[in-house]
């Protein structure tokens, strides 16, 4: 459970500075009621890096056999992709901003670029996610059944 909390603090300030990076950045280049993927960094960390990964924390602690090692595996292979994700909505949202602002024109390369990273990061997000799921459902072997062979 620490690591789950420690983690959940490190998602905790990411979002804190993602929401405040969001509303200093749209404030100084006078971005009001225009929507951009800057502002979702905040909620992303938040709610996926957050709260679902206390969640999890909770559930893993309160289950008596669980496989731990799958779980701390997944965990951070979950934990690498919400803060790919976070990432990539950073810097879509910058592009965003300073095409419209700067009329900084965003190529198809870049944008493909920009695409495919966001999608491999959701998918490492979902494996990850899936595997700790799978993790809660495997019990671990009992040690009298790996050392006699009986069950």
């Amino acid at each position: 459970m620490k690591k789950n909390i420690i983690i959940s603090l490190i998602f905790l300030f990411l979002g804190f500075f993602g929401g405040v990076f969001y509303r200093e950045y749209t404030k100084s280049i006078r971005f009001v009621n225009i929507y951009t993927p800057l502002g979702l960094v905040h909620v992303h960390f938040l709610a996926l890096g957050v709260i679902l990964i206390l969640v999890l924390g909770l559930v893993a602690k309160n289950l008596s056999s669980y496989h731990k090692k799958l779980y701390n595996v997944s965990l951070i292979g979950y934990s690498v992709g919400v803060f790919m994700t976070g990432v990539m909505l950073f810097v879509r949202g910058i592009f965003h901003c300073e095409s419209i602002a700067n009329s900084l024109e965003v190529s198809a390369m870049q944008e493909g670029i920009i695409s495919g990273i966001s999608g491999i990061s959701h998918i490492v997000l979902s494996v990850f996610l899936i595997l700790i799921f799978i993790s809660f459902l495997i019990k671990k072997k009992e040690t009298s059944e790996i050392e006699g062979g009986r069950e």
